[in-house]
Order: C-alpha cells, then structure tokens, then sequence
C-alpha cells in the first residue's frame, strides 16, 4: 500500500538543496523551531515526566496558612502630662523600627504566646519528628521540659516572620501554621503580648525611677541643710557684710572708685592730648590760630573780623592814595594793635588747656590714692571670701539638686498610670482563606520549565553525540562532499519503505505518492551525475557506500534508469559479490559476467534487457560464491571485457560491493570513471563513512558526491532550509 506525502517542497531537486545559513538576527528561530520538532517526544517525555513528579509531589504535600497582622510603629509621643517620660519612645530612625522588628521575634515574646495558647502540649509545634521519634524509641533521648520547650520556641520563630515595609512605620507579622484558624490566634496573640510589652516596659521603669528617687530625697535633704549652716557661721567669724546686691560693702566702694578712675583716665588722656597738640602748633611756628579753642572763642572770632576788615580797607586805600598817604599809615598802626590783641588772646587760651591738663592729672592721682588704701584692705578678706564663695556654691547646688529630684520624684509617680503603648494594630490578623504552600501555580510552572530545559539540554546533548549524517552541512564538513542527490524512503520498483512518523508530520500531513517522490528526486540525481559524466567524458559509474544496507544498489536502479530515460544506452552491471542483483526480477541464478571471464563465454549472450525495454542489465553470474570470484574481477580479462562494454553502452553503471568489505578499491581505481557514494540518512556514521572514503586512496578524487538515501521527508525538512 503507497503511503502519501508531500514530495516536492520536502524533497527538493539538488539545485535547490542549501546549507543552513544563520539568520540575519542574533537568535534562527527557525532552527530552534527545527530543534524542538526533530526532537520533541524527547523533550516532551522529560518535561512531562518532570511535570508528572511535581503533580504527585503536590499532591502529598501538606498545606500550609500564613495569617498576617499589621501594626504600626508610632514614633510620636503621647503627651498626656506636661512631664518628661521616664522611658522615651522608640524613636524615628531606621535603627529603631528595625529594632522593634528583632523584639517582635525575640524567644521572650514567643515563650508567652506559647504559654498562652498551649502550644508546647500540643499541636504541630509539639509533635516530634520522625528523627526524633526514633530516638526516643532507641532510647537516646532523655526527657528535659527545658529543651522540650525551647524546640518548641526554635519551631515557633521558624514558622514567624516579622518585616518593615519599605522604609515606613509600618511592621507585617506573620505566622504559618497548618491551620488557618490556629495561624490567626497566634498572630493576633503576638500582636497583643507586643503591646503589653510595651506597656509593662514603661511601667516597670517608671515604678524603678520612682523608688530610687524616694531613696536619695532624705539624703539630699540632710545634705542641703548642713550647707546653709556652714555659711552662715563662716560670715558670723569673718565679719562680712552683704550689701543687699550680691556683694559685700568695701566691694561696692572699690566699684565706685574703679568707675570715678577711668573716667579721670579718660579725661586726663583728652587734655593731655589737646596740650600736646598746642604746643606742637607753637614749636613748629605754626600758631595757635587753628586750634579748635581759638576757632571756638567769640573774643578771637570778633578780632579776626576786625583786623579782616582793616586788611580790605588798607588795600582799598593804598591803590586810591597811594602808600604814603597818612590815611595808609594809620590803618596800618591799627592793623597791628588788632594782630597783637589776637596773639595775647591765643595765649589766654594755651594757658587754659595747659591748666586743664594739670587739673585731670591730679585728679587722676588722687583716685589712684585712694583706690590702694581700699585695694589693702580687700587683700585681708579675700581668702575668707574664697572660701565663703565654695561653702556657697555647695549650699546652693544642694539646694536645687534637692529641688529637682522632689519635682521629677512627682512628676513620676503621676505618671505611673499615664502609660501607653508605642505602636497599634491597623489590621488584625483574620484566618487565611487559601494555603500559602505549597504555591501550586509556581510549582508547575518551575516544573515545566526545569522540564523543558532539561529536555532541551537532553535533546541537545543527543545531537551532539550523535555523529550520524542527517544534514548536507554534516556531509560537507564531516566527508568534504557536496550531496548531489535527495532520494526518500521508497523503492522505484514498487512499495515504499516508511519510517516511523515523525512530529513533522502532525503538522503536515502526506499529500503525494511515494513513488511520485522518488521520481522527481531520481530525475534531479540523474541529471547532476549526467553532468559530471559529460564533463569528464567518462562512461563508468560506480555507486558504493560505507556498509551494507545502505540503498546503494537501489541508488545504482534508479541511476540507470534515470539516465535509460534520458536516451542513450545504459548497462546495469553488479559487482557486488555478496549480492547478485538488485531486484525482483529472478537475475541471481541465471548466467553472467564471472560466469563469461571464467568460461570463456560471449558476454553479449547474457546480457538481459529490462521489461520495458529501456536498459541494459548484466548480472554477475553463478560463480559469485567461488574463491576465484574476487580474482576474476581484477584479473587483466576484466579490463578487456570492460573495454568491449564501453564500446557498445554510453554509460555503464556499476553497482559495487561496499568499501566496508575492502573490494571496491581496485573497482574505483582502475574500472570507474566516476563514483557515487551513497550514504543513508540517519543511519551512517559519520566516523565510519570518513574511514571509507580514506580507503579509496587516490581514486577519491573520482568521487562526484554523495547521495543521501531513505530519507525521511518530514524529518529532513527539520534538518534542512529550503530556497
């Protein structure tokens, strides 16, 4: 029965077969597609088996419930009172609430939930582990309350987890456990015992402050009082007098003299400065009329004018009547009783400023006098007020010290029943409606991908190793052949050869006759070994392969008939001496070729044509079992008989022997101008055809190309772009 496929586009002609070529992109998503469709049972039963483990895993797996409650961490303080707490609040750092974070998970607060909810008699927490169970059984356990439980708490903070969103105030507590209602309890029990923790944190401080304060208020009380007694008796024994300001009498006289001093200092510097400036005036000839007190003095100011005006005047007349005239004189006479009034004026003044001087520098001594004799007697009393000062200082330290620990010890004890909690519960915890593990979705999904990866990696690793000859780049870069020809899996003669259907085929279902297929694919090999043979101008065709099984002599048929179809004469010749011929038409006992070079026979007599009369076949003859069978083919009668078919035939094709057998050496290098060799898609290796070809020696060079046979179309196609 012919199975259909679709011929064409699957099993192109030579001329359109190509290497693959990487893509434009950095990714051939087309080669990938390749990848997963050649080998997609593969990565299907890896992925599948995986994802199958993870269902069964998921299925026995016990469900888990987390509870979360959410608290907010204030960092504000509650003023209730106009007083300073004794414990300050928490704070607004980030150290602070992290801080909150660790006493949330502390063993303190897990050891008072447990105690409160009975977790430690029974329950998850309580139940032993099988390693556990199995000691005690052997005995290797002892019984200790003590350790019981802290593997209760350790158990407890395993299944807690306390953490800061973000960077706010705000704290998540939650708790896993196999029961939801159970998760909720604990972590609301959590929340509540953190609060009241707080709470019994500031009223425990607050009851400790108070009572140290009460213990040291008699003692400072006693102190305080022995102070004041002590100054009071120091000032009785050392005469001193307090003046009502802060100071002692003969302190407030030194003050007032220390006063009335700097300002006779200062006085004295201003007159000593006003003389000093006069006299330089008078020494340097200057005079005394620029002087601030002689322009300042009425008397002065009134000379000036006059002598002013006696200037103008003169003037006037000493340009109208001339120098000489008497009138001239006269204003000049005046002129200088006016100029010597003014000198005995500037004199009065100097004498006034030299007195004043005098006058601020006796003032200036007297109260210097009178400043030591009161200095003298501040020197008796000050060591007495050295140490009156100290006894003073200690009085009044006492005193305040005394003060603030009565107030702060008030302040306190107010404060005992003002205490509140730092933080608040914005969201109590409420019993989880869905189990929180084991994460079904992820799990399947982690599954199916470690599944497909692992697939892939398999697929990949199988390529790899795999050294079979699938593809014309594994055939170019593996033999250094081109591949001349395509041929699927079927036979020309009749029936087909189907493999296994692959995935391809899923997505392409067959369309087109098998035999159809190997013709077009026959045609195209036909052609390309035509070429090669008119080039050369060669007639003998030799088709070999690595080993046995390989299609070749199916490949030689359909060679010759390709070319019988063509025109010209084609003789079949077999050479293979395992094989006598290559169909079903009843060749292998009749006479033939060893029969003719043994015998001495007329070969023309035992050449047969085909049934429809096309070409030419010439079996190998009875004798291909006999010793001499080998020899009779490289004998010198051959290569005669040779000579006389290339006389009468254009092209002899000769299916040879394979050169796993070692007889096709001497075949290709002096019988064949031209070889084929035939390699079998998926099945030859690529180790051993290279070894093969290497066998050939020099008539390597007579290889045309290779020939890929019993391809599977579908797969192919994964292997290989077409243009």
């Amino acid at each position: 029965m012919l199975m259909h496929r679709e011929s064409l586009p699957l099993i192109p002609p030579m001329s359109s077969v190509t290497r693959n070529e990487p893509a434009d992109g950095l990714i051939d998503l087309r080669s990938w597609r390749s990848f997963v469709l050649r080998h997609g049972r593969l990565i299907g039963t890896i992925a599948g088996a995986i994802l199958l483990a993870a269902v069964l895993a998921l299925a026995v797996m016990e469900r888990a419930y987390t509870a979360t409650s959410v608290l907010l961490v204030d960092p504000r303080q509650s003023k209730l009172a106009p007083t300073e707490a004794v414990l300050a609040g928490i704070g607004n750092d980030a150290l602070a609430v992290e801080s909150q974070v660790e006493i949330l998970e502390s063993s303190v607060l897990a050891r008072r939930v447990i105690a409160e909810l009975g977790l430690a008699e029974q329950g998850e927490l309580a139940r032993n582990s099988v390693i556990e169970t199995l000691q005690d059984w052997v005995g290797l356990r002892t019984a200790d309350e003590e350790k019981a439980l802290d593997r209760v708490v350790s158990r407890f903070q395993e299944r807690l987890k306390v953490r800061r969103r973000g960077l706010t105030y705000v704290l998540e507590v939650s708790y896993t456990a196999n029961d939801a209602a159970l998760a909720a309890r604990v972590t609301n029990a959590l929340a509540a015992a953190y609060l009241a923790d707080q709470v019994a944190t500031k009223l425990q401080a607050t009851t400790r402050a108070s009572g140290l304060l009460d213990g040291r208020l008699d003692e400072l009380r006693k102190r305080a009082q022995d102070a004041e007694r002590a100054v009071s008796a120091f000032k009785n024994e050392n005469n001193i007098v307090d003046a009502g300001s802060g100071g002692t009498l003969l302190e407030l006289q030194i003050s007032e003299l220390n006063q009335q001093l700097a300002t006779a200092r200062a006085r004295s510097a201003e007159t000593a400065a006003r003389f000093a400036q006069v006299r330089r005036a008078v020494e340097s000839g200057a005079g005394a009329a620029g002087l601030p007190e002689a322009l300042q003095s009425q008397v002065i100011g009134g000379l000036r004018t006059q002598y002013a005006q006696l200037s103008a005047l003169q003037g006037e007349l000493n340009t109208t009547l001339g120098p000489r005239h008497p009138s001239v004189g006269n204003i000049g006479s005046q002129l200088k009783d006016v100029g010597a009034l003014i000198d005995k004026e500037l004199g009065r003044v100097m004498a006034g400023v030299r007195n004043e001087n005098e006058t601020s520098l006796s003032r200036e001594r007297s109260l210097e006098a009178s400043l030591r004799t009161l200095t003298k007697q501040a020197v008796a009393t000050s060591q007495a007020r050295v140490r009156l000062a100290e006894l003073e200082r200690e009085a009044a330290a006492s005193k305040a010290i005394i003060d603030q620990y009565l107030l702060r010890s008030k302040e306190i004890q107010e404060q005992q029943t003002l205490q509140t909690a730092d933080a608040r519960v914005l969201s109590p915890a409420s019993p989880p409606q869905k189990p929180s593990s084991p994460k079904t979705v992820l799990v399947l999904f982690l599954a199916l991908f470690v599944g497909l990866g692992g697939g892939v990696a398999a697929a990949a690793a199988r390529e790899s190793f795999d050294g079979r000859l699938r593809s014309v780049r594994s055939v170019e870069e593996g033999l250094g052949l081109s591949v001349i020809g395509v041929l699927p899996s079927a036979s020309p003669m009749g029936g087909s050869a189907p493999r296994r259907p692959s995935l391809w085929w899923r997505f392409n279902p067959p369309a087109a006759d098998d035999r159809e297929a190997f013709a077009d694919a026959a045609r195209a090999l036909g052609g390309q070994v035509r070429q090669h043979l008119a080039k050369s101008g060669g007639r003998t065709l030799l088709v070999t392969s690595t080993g046995i099984g390989e299609g070749k002599t199916t490949v030689a048929e359909a060679l010759a008939e390709t070319l019988a179809r063509r025109g010209g004469s084609v003789l079949s010749l077999s050479l293979d001496l395992r094989k006598a011929g290559g169909n079903d038409e009843g060749r292998f006992d009749r006479p033939g070729l060893l029969d003719a070079l043994r015998e001495g026979k007329p070969i023309e007599a035992m050449i047969q044509r085909t049934s429809d009369d096309r070409r030419s076949i010439l079996p190998l003859g009875r004798a291909r079992g006999s010793a001499e069978a080998a020899e009779l083919l490289e004998g010198a009668a051959m290569q005669t008989m040779l000579g006389r078919l290339r006389e009468r035939f254009d092209v002899i094709v000769m299916d040879g022997a394979s050169l796993a057998q070692g007889t096709d050496r001497y075949v290709a290098g002096e019988l064949a101008d031209r070889i084929v060799f035939v390699v079998e898609w998926a099945r030859t290796e690529r180790s051993e055809a290279r070894a093969a070809l290497g066998a050939l020696g020099s008539a390597a060079g007579k290889v045309v190309g290779a020939v890929f046979n019993k391809v599977d179309a579908g797969q192919y196609a994964l292997y290989e772009r077409q243009t």
